[in-house]
């Protein structure tokens, strides 16, 4: 099952969102929630299912609307080079980036907090008979982990640095570098957002609606549309990303979901800061193809570790 074009994106202003933001609703969680997300909320009241996307059915719906997307492969896979390294790829989800990488002949610790993102990434490299290299998946936390070994790179893809806020991050970095082989590499993806007129308007939405087919495919009954949502703050620095499905079975029945997660916009200056306290050296950024938007762009940082060791004789 694979999702068609985008068939609508549309921008919304300041003041519609503010519009939506207000008037009556059931009080209940996420009911705040600005713009879209909050009025369909208010508006479904109990009768709208609401998660985290990467809970079961969120996983399984981000897997489908991301399986083939190929953005920032190609400048990974470059950035690893040809030669077959150990890598641990945090965040690892359902293994966009892990399965060109085995393919590719590299060593993989895949570690992702989510059991169903694990499962549908052990099902795919079962069914793609694990490539030319290993795998090893492992269930834990980006932010907490210890593996109690080095690698020769660390990877952390889909700009997902910036589902954590600054301890999180912190804590992460620190493990990142204790992971790390000392000739080895942090290979990351984030967002730059842009100085310029988009940004004039501090508080925006973007939507785009796509349907999906069911499982017999186009032409069928049954099928499901997709409301993408994205909220951005910029003097907050917020971003909140929201997809509301209708799912129709064949029979007509309909259930009604908001899948929401909020990630963080980060400036790169403020990742060099945190990546040296924790004892990593950005040595390389990479405008990533296909990641260049009016408003942002996205890079893959390539740091390495500190040559000043730890005072406390952590670091290599």
């Amino acid at each position: 099952m694979s999702a068609e074009a985008a068939v609508e994106a549309t921008a919304v202003t300041a003041t519609e969102l503010a519009t939506q933001a207000t008037g009556p609703g059931p009080d209940r969680p996420g009911s705040d929630r600005p713009g879209t997300a909050g009025a369909l909320i208010r508006m479904f009241g109990d009768a709208l299912a609401v998660e985290d996307i990467y809970s079961e059915r969120g996983s399984v719906l981000y897997d489908l609307l991301g399986g083939e997307d190929q953005h920032e492969i190609s400048e990974l896979l470059s950035a690893l080079g040809g030669t077959r390294r150990s890598v641990l790829e945090l965040a690892a989800g359902s293994g966009r980036l892990t399965l060109p990488m085995l393919r590719h002949g590299h060593d993989v610790v895949a570690l992702e907090k989510s059991p169903m993102m694990l499962r549908l990434l052990g099902a795919k490299a079962a069914a793609a008979g694990h490539g030319d290299g290993p795998l090893t998946l492992v269930e834990g936390d980006m932010s907490r982990f210890d593996l109690g070994r080095r690698f020769d790179a660390v990877v952390l893809g889909a700009t997902s640095v910036s589902l954590l806020d600054a301890a999180g991050r912190a804590a992460m970095f620190g493990a990142v570098r204790r992971h790390l082989a000392p000739t080895g590499m942090f290979l990351f993806s984030t967002l730059q957002m842009r100085r310029g007129p988009m940004l004039a308007q501090p508080v925006r939405e973007n939507t785009h609606v796509l349907t999906v087919p069911a499982a017999g495919g186009p032409g069928g009954p049954g099928g499901s549309m997709v409301v993408l949502v994205e909220w951005i703050d910029g003097p907050g620095q917020q971003r909140l990303i929201s997809a509301f499905r209708s799912e129709v079975d064949p029979a007509g029945t309909v259930d009604h979901r908001l899948f929401t997660s909020e990630v963080r916009l980060l400036d790169v200056a403020d990742l060099e800061r945190e990546l040296a306290a924790a004892g990593l050296t950005v040595v390389g950024r990479e405008q990533i193809a296909g990641g260049r938007e009016p408003d942002r762009s996205t890079l893959l940082l390539r740091c390495v570790p500190s040559p000043d060791p730890d005072p406390d004789g952590a670091r290599s």
